[in-house]
C-alpha cells in the first residue's frame, strides 16, 4: 500500500517538487500539516529496492522507505517585492521562494520553485536532492541493464547498487583439474592439480592425480587371518572371504544335524571328524535306539517293571507289585461284616458298603424323622406305627404334621360357646348353635345412627361419610376441609402429626400411647401363635395359606369366609383388621396432602417413619375360584430420591404372594428402579416419574413417585387356593434414610 501525503505549509512558499532518498529521515516543519491517504499501488509498480510501502516511526521524524515519495509545497500567495520578502519553503536547497509576477493580477506575489537539479550518477545508483542535505546518491532500482567490464560474465544487471553479472560453468567433470576462466579472453581452460582423487575401485586406497589422471594406490589387504577361507577383494563390494569346504577351525564348524553323532574339529589338520553317539540307559525295561533327527530313543518294553508304582493300573479295586520285572496285580477283598449293606468295590473310589433298602439294626434306623409314627426293628426289618392324634374336639380339626407331631386347627365358623362368636359388632347378637355361630341383628336406636355433627367430611361411623371435600382441599382427622395441612405435635414424643406423617419413633420394647408418648410395654402372646402383641408387633406369622384369628391370635385355614370381604380390601375398618403387621406399618388417612386413592384409609409399610423397625404387613385372601388376577394401588416415598441415587443407599419394596406350597415374588423395586434413568449407570429401569413431595421426614427433601396400579396374572397353580399376600420393606446401606409405600384397593379380579 502507498501512502500519498499532502502538505500544507502555514507560511507562503514557492511551489517546488523533489523526491527524497531510501532510508532517511525527514524533518517535518512545526507549522506543516499533513494527511494521509490509503492507495493501493501494485508492487511492481514501486521505485526503489526497499521494502513493500511499510512506514517506519511517527514519532517527531519520518521515515522515508526506498520508493519515491513526491513533495509539492503549498505556499499560499504573498505580497512581494523581492525573493528576499518571501518566507522559506523548508525544503532548502532543494527548493527556495521566489517574488515573480502573477500575470492574471498583475501581482508580484511569492511562489515556490527547484532550486537545485542534481548531477548524473553512477550506473546502478540514483541522484536525489534531499531538504536540509543537497544532493546525494542512493542504490538504483535492481534489473537495470549495466556492464560490469569483465569478460567472462554475460546477463550484467544492476543488483543492490553494484553491477553484476553470470560467471560461466567450466567444470569439464575431471577432478584432476582446476576449472578457470581467462579474465582477458573470457574463455575456459583447465589446469592440472596434483591432488587425492578416488579412481573407482574399493579395493586400493591411496589414489593420486598424475598430470591429469587419477592413478591407483596401494591394493587394500582382504587376509582375515582364517585358513578356511578364500580371500579375495571386488572392486565394488570389496573384501570377499569363501569357505574352504572341509576345513574347520572349531566343532561348531563341523556340525553335520545328525544327533547320532558327536562333531569334532582335529588341529592341526583342521578337518572334521564324526564319532556315532552311544545310547544305553541301563535299564532293562528299555530298548535303546538312536535317530538322526531325535537323538537317544529308550523305548519301554511292555509288561516290564522296575518297582511297583511301575505296575499301577489306576484301579484302587487291585493291589499291584513288581517280580523278576514282571507286573503282577491281586483283587482288592471289601467285607464290612454288617448285614446290612451290599459290599461292592468301585474302580475310583474304592470299597463301597451301600445300605440295603428295609435293613435296620436298631430302632433308630427305622425313624425317618416324623413325630406321627413309631418305628421299630426286628429280624433286621423296620415297622411303623401311626400315633393318634384324636383331642375329642369337634371344632378341631385333628391331624399331625411330622415335623411338630399332633395338630389341632379351628374349624372356620364353629364354636363351643358364645364367647367364641364374637365379631365385634355391637348391634349384633352372637350365639353358638349346634356348634355354628349365629349373628342375630340387634334392634336398638345405636345400631346404627350416623354420627356427623360439626363435621363436613370423613366416616360417619356407619360405613358411609359425611360429605367430600372439593379437589383443592382435604379432609382432616376432625372431618374440616382444610387447604393446608398443619402438623400438631405440641407435648408429643411419637403418633400421627395430622399430616400423614408421625411426630417421632419410640425404640423397642416401648410403644406409644394414644397421648403420643413414649411408654414401656410388654408383649402379651401367651398361648398366642400371630396377631398383635399388644406393643404394635405381631405374635408371630401364619403359614402360607391360612389366616389369624384375631378373637383368639390362633392361626386357621384361610378359607373358610365367603363374600367380597374375603378376597378385596380397602383398609376401610380403620385398623389392619385381619393382617398382620410388624415394625413400620401403620392405617392413615393422607399422606400430607395425599389421601387415600379407594374410600378413607390406606395403608403404608416403611423404613422408619412410625418405628425404626423395618415394615411389614400380611395377609390371606380366599379369592374366589374364577380370580385371575391380583391388583393393588402404590404410591412410594423416600429420602433416598434424588441425592443417593446410584449409591448404596437402596430401600426395597417388596410383594410376595403364596399358596401354602409355592412364594412367587410380584414386584421388588430398589431406589435405583425409580430413579430418573439419567441419574447413574442402570438407574430408571422402572421409572415412573418423580415430583418433590408436600411432606418432610427426617433428613430432608422427600421425593415420590404417582400413584401406580399394579396388576399380575396368578399362574394355574395359585387359581382357586388361599392366597397370602405379604407388603414388606427392606434396606441396604443404613435406616438413616426413611422410605414410605403407600398401599390401597389390594383386590383379586
Amino acid at each position: 500500500m502507498l501512502l500519498v501525503l499532502s502538505l500544507a505549509v502555514a507560511n507562503t512558499l514557492p511551489a517546488c517538487t523533489g523526491r527524497v532518498p531510501a532510508g532517511r529521515f525527514l524533518p517535518i516543519p512545526d507549522q506543516m500539516a499533513f494527511e494521509v491517504e490509503d492507495t493501493v499501488v501494485p508492487p511492481d509498480s514501486l521505485s526503489g529496492d526497499g521494502p513493500s510501502g511499510e512506514m517506519a516511526d511517527l514519532s517527531g521524524e519520518w521515515l522515508v522507505p526506498d520508493w519515491s515519495l513526491d513533495i509539492q509545497p503549498d505556499v499560499p500567495p504573498l505580497p512581494c517585492q523581492t525573493d528576499a520578502d518571501c518566507p522559506p519553503t523548508g525544503l532548502e536547497p532543494c527548493y527556495r521562494s521566489l517574488c515573480s509576477l502573477d500575470e492574471e493580477t498583475g501581482l508580484m506575489e511569492c511562489r515556490s520553485a527547484q532550486d537545485t537539479v542534481c548531477a548524473d550518477a553512477p550506473q546502478c545508483q540514483v541522484a536525489k536532492c534531499v531538504p536540509g542535505s543537497g544532493c546525494i546518491e542512493v542504490k538504483g532500482p535492481n534489473g537495470e541493464p549495466c556492464d560490469d567490464e569483465d569478460p567472462c560474465t554475460t546477463d550484467d544487471s544492476c543488483k543492490a547498487g553494484v553491477c553484476t553479472g553470470t560467471l560461466p560453468d567450466c567444470d569439464d567433470g575431471n577432478p584432476c583439474t582446476a576449472d578457470l576462466c581467462d579474465g582477458a579472453t573470457g574463455l575456459c581452460y583447465h589446469l592440472n592439480v596434483p591432488t587425492p582423487c578416488d579412481d573407482g575401485s574399493i579395493c586400493t586406497e591411496g589414489d593420486q592425480c598424475v598430470a591429469g589422471k587419477c592413478i591407483p594406490g596401494a591394493a587394500v589387504s582382504c587376509d582375515d587371518s582364517d585358513l578356511c577361507t578364500t580371500d579375495a577383494c571386488n572392486p565394488v563390494s570389496g573384501c570377499a572371504h569363501a569357505p574352504i569346504a572341509g576345513c574347520c577351525s572349531e566343532d561348531g564348524d563341523c556340525s553335520d544335524t545328525d544327533l547320532c553323532t558327536y562333531d569334532h574339529c582335529a588341529l592341526p589338520e583342521h578337518s572334521c571328524q564324526h564319532v556315532p553317539v552311544a545310547c544305553q540307559d541301563d535299564s532293562k525295561c528299555t530298548q535303546d535306539s538312536c535317530s538322526p533327527a531325535q537323538g537317544c530313543q529308550f523305548i519301554p518294553i511292555e509288561g516290564c517293571c522296575l518297582v511297583a508304582s511301575d505296575c499301577d493300573d489306576a484301579d484302587v479295586c487291585t493291589i499291584e507289585w513288581c517280580g523278576a520285572n514282571q507286573c503282577q496285580w491281586e483283587k482288592v477283598a471289601c467285607a464290612d461284616q454288617n448285614p446290612c449293606t451290599q459290599d461292592q468295590c468301585n474302580a475310583v473310589t474304592g470299597c463301597v458298603f451301600t445300605k440295603i433298602p428295609g435293613c435296620c439294626l436298631a430302632d433308630s434306623d427305622c425313624w425317618d424323622g416324623s413325630l406321627c409314627v413309631t418305628a421299630a426293628c426286628e429280624n433286621n426289618k423296620c415297622s411303623k406305627t401311626e400315633v393318634s392324634c384324636d383331642d375329642g374336639n369337634a371344632c378341631t380339626k385333628d391331624g399331625c404334621d411330622p415335623a411338630k407331631g399332633c395338630t389341632y386347627l379351628p374349624v372356620a365358623g364353629c364354636c363351643t360357646g358364645a364367647l367364641q362368636c364374637n365379631d365385634g359388632d355391637p348391634c349384633t347378637e352372637d350365639l353358638c348353635v349346634a356348634n355354628a355361630c349365629q349373628h342375630k341383628p340387634k334392634l336398638t336406636p345405636e345400631c346404627c345412627n350416623p354420627s356427623c355433627s360439626g363435621k363436613q367430611c370423613g366416616p360417619d361411623g356407619c360405613g358411609g361419610f359425611c360429605g367430600n371435600c372439593p379437589d383443592d382441599l382435604f379432609c382432616d382427622q376432625n372431618g374440616k376441609c382444610q387447604s393446608v395441612c398443619t402438623p400438631s405435635c405440641t407435648g408429643k414424643q411419637c403418633g400421627p402429626d395430622g399430616c400423614g406423617t408421625f411426630c417421632g419413633t419410640c425404640v423397642k420394647p416401648q410403644v406409644c400411647s394414644d397421648a403420643g408418648q413414649c411408654v414401656a410395654c410388654v408383649p402379651k402372646c401367651g398361648g398366642k401363635s400371630c396377631g398383635d402383641d399388644g406393643c404394635g408387633g405381631a405374635c408371630g406369622f401364619c403359614p402360607a395359606g391360612q389366616s389369624c384369628d384375631t378373637t383368639n391370635g390362633l392361626c386357621k385355614l384361610g378359607c373358610t369366609c365367603t363374600g367380597a370381604g374375603c378376597w378385596q380390601d380397602g383398609f376401610e375398618s380403620g385398623q389392619l383388621a385381619g393382617w398382620t403387621l410388624d415394625g413400620d406399618a401403620e392405617v392413615i388417612h393422607n399422606m400430607g396432602v395425599t389421601e387415600a386413592p379407594q374410600g378413607w384409609y390406606m395403608a403404608f409399610v416403611g423404613s422408619g417413619l412410625s418405628e425404626l423397625e423395618l415394615g411389614k404387613v400380611q395377609k390371606t385372601f380366599c379369592p374366589p375360584a374364577s380370580a385371575k388376577f391380583i391388583g393393588f394401588k402404590w404410591k412410594h416415598y423416600s429420602e433416598e430420591f434424588k441425592e443417593w441415587c446410584g449409591t448404596i443407599y437402596q430401600d426395597k419394596f417388596h410383594v410376595v404372594v403364596a399358596n401354602g406350597t409355592q412364594e412367587l415374588e410380584l414386584l421388588s423395586l430398589t431406589v435405583d428402579d425409580l430413579c430418573p434413568p439419567d441419574a447413574c449407570a442402570g438407574c430408571g429401569k422402572k421409572y415412573v416419574g418423580l415430583e418433590q413431595a408436600d411432606v418432610k421426614f427426617d433428613q430432608g427433601d422427600v421425593w415420590m413417585t404417582p400413584w401406580s396400579v399394579a396388576y399380575y396374572q396368578l399362574p394355574d397353580s395359585f387359581i382357586g387356593k388361599p392366597i397370602t399376600v405379604t407388603f414388606s420393606v427392606s434396606d441396604v446401606g443404613d435406616m438413616i434414610y426413611v422410605t414410605a409405600i403407600l398401599i390401597d384397593a389390594v383386590q383379586f379380579l
